[in-house]
């Protein structure tokens, strides 16, 4: 996200494999199975914490999976993962550093498995990949996963929160949904939209710009409110009105050109089975 062409392409090109239509479709009966397993102990217990229970774990179990992380270690990745996001003042800086070390020891040690013995996962496509004729070094190969992990994690976390939190909020949505599974898709179009996970983006202006008569210098920071450009009402008209039928087909919460979202396929297909459970 932090990269500009030719690099950029070339670090994401890396990883597009793994984000391929054929690839991503192959884990939805692998997801529906996580979100049940998810779900059950709370249907025994006829309540649960969404977000400590389901809109955290999910997430990081199949971006644990995509990498190639051994099911057993699901959720002590995303207990890492969980530490790494969170602010070191509050958890204090010894657990921020022992979950770095210890998630770095633990992708250390697949990466030598994988270098043995090859695997049909993303650990071992980023050892095999190249740039320019170089593969990436094992400190690289090891930033990449930390980064795929806490990106796909955190997001799509917020994403599940906030259309339940929506949809909590929305009976007549919730009793069309429920017998309407089919329209799920465009529901959580419409949640993108009007309470996207990813409020801004941070930037630095390449070029001096005039924008609607404020001068933006080369080098000046940026900071782009995707939330804002989602309910731009010469694009949406009513904006502050929940209609899952509207034509979101410009909505920005993935971003946008080079920069779009490379997991995007995979975090509507999470939260639409996701849901599709919730609802059944």
């Amino acid at each position: 996200n932090q990269t500009d062409p030719p690099r950029h392409r070339q670090l994401r090109a890396l990883i597009s494999k793994a984000f391929a239509p054929s690839m991503v479709a192959q884990m939805e009966t692998w997801i529906r199975r996580e979100c049940e397993e998810l779900l059950n102990p709370c249907l025994e217990n006829g309540e649960m914490d969404f977000v400590k229970e389901f809109s955290i774990p999910l997430p990081g179990r199949v971006t644990a999976q995509l990498l190639g992380v051994p099911n057993q270690d699901h959720d002590q990745v995303n207990a890492w993962i969980n530490a790494i996001a969170s602010d070191p003042a509050v958890i204090g800086m010894e657990a921020y550093f022992q979950a770095q070390q210890e998630m770095g020891k633990l992708f250390m040690t697949l990466l030598e498995e994988r270098s043995r013995v090859p695997q049909q996962d993303l650990i071992t496509h980023l050892l095999q990949a190249e740039i320019d004729g170089e593969k990436l070094s094992p400190a690289d190969t090891l930033a990449f996963c930390i980064a795929l992990l806490i990106a796909g994690n955190e997001t799509t976390n917020s994403f599940l929160a906030n259309a339940m939190y929506n949809f909590a909020g929305m009976p007549e949505i919730q009793a069309h949904l429920a017998t309407n599974p089919a329209d799920i898709p465009l529901a959580l179009n419409e949640v993108l939209r009007f309470d996207p996970p990813v409020l801004s983006m941070c930037r630095i202006a390449k070029q001096d710009v005039l924008l609607e008569g404020h001068q933006i210098r080369k080098g000046d920071l940026v900071n782009a409110w995707l939330s804002a450009a989602n309910r731009d009402q010469t694009v949406f008209p009513h904006p502050d009105e929940f209609n899952m039928y509207r034509d979101n087909g410009k909505i920005l919460s993935f971003g946008y050109g080079a920069h779009y979202c490379i997991g995007a396929m995979l975090a509507r297909l999470e939260t639409k089975i996701a849901f599709e459970t919730v609802f059944s």
